[in-house]
C-alpha cells in the first residue's frame, strides 16, 4: 500500500451469522463508494486504495472468542500492529496449547509484558518475538552492509524473511493441539 494508507484491516463479530453481517455491511459501503464515484470497479488500484477489503488477501475465522469471553475483542484474528508492514502479524486459528502459562513465563523472562493469557495471544507474541529478531538482523545487514535506502527497506526485508524458520523457532516449545499455515 502507498505510504500513509493502512495495509491491514480486520472486522470481528460475535453476532449470530456474524460473517454474513460483516459482508453485508462491507458490500453496502463498497456499493456506496462506487455510486459516489470514489471507486472505479474496473480499476483494481482504485478498489485497493479506497476500500478496506480490496487488497491482496482475505481470511476468515468462523468461531467464537477463544478466551472464554464473548465479546468482539476475544474473537480472531488477533493482530500485532507495527508501523513496519514487515513486522505486523495477524493470527487466527484453533489452538489448544497445554503449556500456555509456561510460554507466558518465557515471554516475561525475556522482559516482555504479555497482556493476554490466552494461547492465541501467546502464539502471536512468540512468533512476533522471533519475527522482530529476524527483522532487526536483516534491517542492520541491509542498512549497514548493503546501503539500502529506507524507501526500499520493507521490500528487501520482506523478500529475505524466512517465515518457515521463524515459525519453527517459535513453535519449538509449544505443546498441545495446533496447526499453522500462512499466506
Amino acid at each position: 500500500m502507498p505510504i500513509g494508507l493502512p495495509y491491514v484491516e480486520r472486522r470481528r463479530s460475535i453476532e449470530r451469522d456474524g460473517l454474513a453481517e460483516i459482508f453485508r455491511k462491507e458490500m453496502k459501503d463498497y456499493s456506496k463508494m462506487v455510486r459516489k464515484g470514489v471507486i472505479d470497479r474496473k480499476d483494481p488500484e482504485s478498489v485497493k486504495n479506497h476500500f478496506d477489503f480490496g487488497g491482496g488477501g482475505l481470511g476468515g475465522h468462523l468461531r467464537y472468542g477463544t478466551s472464554g469471553d464473548f465479546d468482539s475483542g476475544s474473537c480472531h484474528p488477533y493482530l500485532r500492529r507495527s508501523n513496519w508492514s514487515t513486522r505486523t502479524l495477524m493470527v487466527m486459528g484453533n489452538f489448544n496449547m497445554t503449556n500456555a502459562s509456561e510460554l507466558n513465563k518465557v515471554l516475561i523472562e525475556r522482559g516482555q509484558h504479555p497482556i493476554f493469557g490466552t494461547d492465541t495471544q501467546t502464539v502471536l507474541e512468540e512468533i512476533g518475538y522471533h519475527l522482530d529478531e529476524a527483522h532487526t538482523d536483516l534491517y542492520r545487514k541491509f542498512r549497514d552492509g548493503d546501503g539500502v535506502s529506507g524507501h526500499d527497506m520493507p521490500e528487501r526485508i520482506s523478500a529475505a524473511l524466512d517465515i518457515p524458520k521463524i515459525v519453527s523457532e517459535s513453535a519449538a516449545a509449544w505443546d498441545g493441539g495446533y496447526s499453522i499455515c500462512g499466506g
